[in-house]
């Protein structure tokens, strides 16, 4: 029973990490291309937007130095806020809880759907 218990614990731990996004990688797409961090988390429209905008507004720097620095930053921030943001979901959805309940310690496996 202990044994299955720390098997579902170690799957649940597995599951996480395999879907988690590591937030630094959208950080870097979107400091190098603005819109390529919002694909890498699965943000398809909103890069596909991010990624043209960009590149019009730095294809006419000379007039537009102020709204590539808008779209780049926003670009970096909302990347790397969606990324922590859908972690702290997921580690919500997987979760593994110890109660005292009754002079007794019970483990539970949450899994949301």
């Amino acid at each position: 029973m202990i044994n299955e218990k720390i098997d579902m614990r170690d799957r649940l731990s597995d599951e996480y990490f395999k879907k988690r996004r590591r937030t630094y990688i959208p950080l870097f797409l979107s400091a190098a291309v603005p819109g390529l961090g919002q694909l890498y988390n699965g943000q398809i429209i909103k890069g596909l937007i991010l990624l043209p905008l960009g590149d019009i507004v730095k294809n006419n720097r000379t007039l537009y130095d102020l709204p590539m620095i808008v779209v780049w930053v926003y670009s970096i921030y909302d990347a790397g806020i969606f990324a922590a943001k859908y972690n702290n979901k997921l580690k919500e959805k997987y979760s593994i809880s110890m109660n005292n309940i009754n002079k007794s310690i019970v483990f539970s496996i949450n899994y949301r759907f």
